[in-house]
């Protein structure tokens, strides 16, 4: 089934959004970046300005500090690193070398981001404080409801996809309401953006929506397969895979959507191995890795 994000988790996306790839990005920065100029348009129109302007102001100094592999990743793990908000603000009070384990949802989190430059990763935790209550106002009245109804308008669609790939029954899947065409894999859990506007009626379909879920799917499964491969190793691994894997099934047009909506310049021309892509392709098949 589908889940609604925490508004913790919509927050850190929200910031995230807000800070551009520098010109000299790493690669890595350039791929793992959701900047999203229409979103901050958005949120500028309609958000309590309370919401955003931290990380308006910061943007720019975010954008160098992240333009390193080891920053840019670093605070891509921020959505997962709390549960909550009420959980996030109290530990916020302290950096993360001064966090306990118990003070955070993922400890495994906290010990990769305390390997990484601090600056970047502090930074925006102080501008995700500033606009955190704001930021939960807006998400309560615009967010959670849209999100909601997204989730009840393709709970059906689920069942017909979990049915013919018991893939997507053996990942927990969550919606955002601020990912936007982006998503993240991270255990067993899948989170996927909506490619469309709270604040617009109309009968308008998110095309790479599933496509979406379908390759962060693939990317568990290629990180369980192959634990110490590198970033652009799995992802060039979980496309071929799911190429192979979803061809022909109930998401492959959507995953032919997504896909073509993808840049994949900065990923190996060919994946790790011939056989780690069948094994992948395999695992998606059956539904279990």
């Amino acid at each position: 089934m589908l889940n609604a994000c925490s508004v913790y988790t919509d927050l850190a996306f929200h910031a995230l959004a807000f800070i551009p790839p520098a010109q000299d990005a790493s690669g890595v920065a350039r791929a793992s970046s959701i900047h999203r100029p229409a979103w901050i348009q958005a949120a500028r129109e309609h958000f309590n300005p309370q919401s955003y302007w931290p990380f308006e102001e910061d943007a720019a100094l975010l954008s160098r500090l992240c333009a390193n592999p080891e920053s840019a990743l670093a605070v891509q793990q921020l959505p997962f690193l709390h549960a909550d908000i009420p959980s996030f603000l109290k530990a916020a009070r302290f950096d993360i070398h001064s966090l306990a384990d118990g003070d955070v949802h993922m400890p495994s989190l906290l010990h990769e981001m305390r390997r990484a430059p601090r600056e970047a990763i502090e930074i925006l935790r102080a501008d995700m404080a500033l606009s955190a209550r704001a930021f939960a106002r807006e998400h309560a009245e615009h967010l959670g409801p849209f999100v909601d109804r997204f989730c009840v308008h393709n709970a059906l669609d689920f069942d017909q996809i979990a049915q013919q790939l018991p893939a997507f029954s053996n990942v927990d899947i969550f919606v955002s309401a601020t990912l936007g065409p982006h998503g993240r894999a991270l255990n067993r859990s899948v989170v996927t953006g909506i490619n469309l506007s709270p604040w617009v009626e109309n009968d308008a379909q998110d095309t790479c929506f599933w496509g979406r879920v379908a390759h962060e799917i693939s990317v568990i499964a290629a990180l369980a397969k192959a634990p110490d491969a590198s970033w652009a190793e799995l992802e060039r691994t979980a496309l071929d895979a799911g190429e192979i894997a979803f061809f022909n099934s109930i998401v492959y047009n959507s995953y032919s959507n997504w896909r073509a909506t993808i840049r994949e310049d900065s990923l190996p021309k060919k994946p790790a191995g011939a056989n780690l892509t069948t094994a992948v392709a395999q695992c998606l098949r059956a539904g279990r890795w």
